[in-house]
């Protein structure tokens, strides 16, 4: 887990989990992909393929093509990155990646030196 959080006091990242079956980003996004077909035919790297993207773009979760930052704006309006507060080692973090041709993963992971949108999540009841 993430020592720190970019998160409003008692609000918090999303977790990836340890699998796609605990991972609060894939349970989030699941729900709102209507279309495409889930590839778990390798158990590291699962992910949805030609997904109709306005299937998570135009739902509650309003998720957008904010691209990313690295030494420069990149991506903008092409795909999407949402920090997890799951670490995969000490220079990669999880994400939620998607992009416009219908790419979902919800257990990506990339250098944290990327600059990727956060999506909090309202405390636990």
């Amino acid at each position: 887990e993430a020592q720190y959080s970019i998160c409003p006091k008692n609000w918090r990242l999303p977790s990836a989990g340890s699998s796609y079956a605990a991972s609060e980003q894939y349970n989030m996004i699941n729900s709102y992909i209507n279309s495409g077909t889930w590839d778990d035919s390798d158990p590291g790297w699962s992910y949805w393929y030609h997904v109709t993207t306005t299937d998570f773009i135009n739902t509650p979760t309003s998720l957008a093509f904010s691209g990313h930052y690295y030494s420069g704006v990149s991506g903008h309006g092409d795909h999407g990155g949402w920090w997890a507060s799951t670490t995969f080692n000490s220079n990669y973090a999880c994400n939620l990646h998607t992009d416009n041709i219908g790419y979902v993963d919800p257990r990506y992971y990339d250098d944290k030196k990327f600059g990727y949108s956060v999506r909090c999540l309202m405390p636990r009841s």
